[in-house]
């Protein structure tokens, strides 16, 4: 991804250089669209050196039930060099509120050591498809 259609992340002054190494395989299609196809490798590296499977905590964020039931269908994360995971979720139900979402998040970080915690989360605009 060029610099110029990406603006790096929020709240960082810094531009972004014009490869941006995100450990993700994809595609970008004729229209601009960046197309995720899968991951480089199957671990995260925190800021703080420790290994995470980021299948493990997404298999944690999908089965965590919330009155009887898993909310959360699909779950990403994220954290490669970063001091705390993140994720992009779509719920089970698009009418679910958003704290449906982070009583799972947090249903599921309780059963997570500290290190492999999601600490932010975004619900996604569409199913992941």
């Amino acid at each position: 991804v060029t610099g110029s259609a990406f603006l790096g992340y929020l709240g960082s002054e810094a531009p972004p250089p014009d490869w941006w190494p995100s450990g993700d395989l994809g595609t970008i299609d004729a229209q601009g669209f960046l197309h995720v196809q899968g991951r480089k490798k199957q671990v995260l590296i925190t800021a703080y050196g420790r290994n995470v499977s980021p299948e493990w905590v997404e298999t944690a964020l999908q089965s965590a039930a919330v009155g009887g039931l898993p909310p959360i269908a699909q779950a990403v994360v994220f954290g490669d060099g970063r001091p705390a995971l993140s994720a992009v979720l779509w719920p089970l139900r698009a009418d679910l509120p958003d704290a449906v979402l982070q009583a799972a998040v947090d249903a599921a970080n309780a059963g997570l050591p500290d290190y492999a915690r999601v600490r932010r989360w975004v619900r996604a605009r569409a199913a992941f498809d």
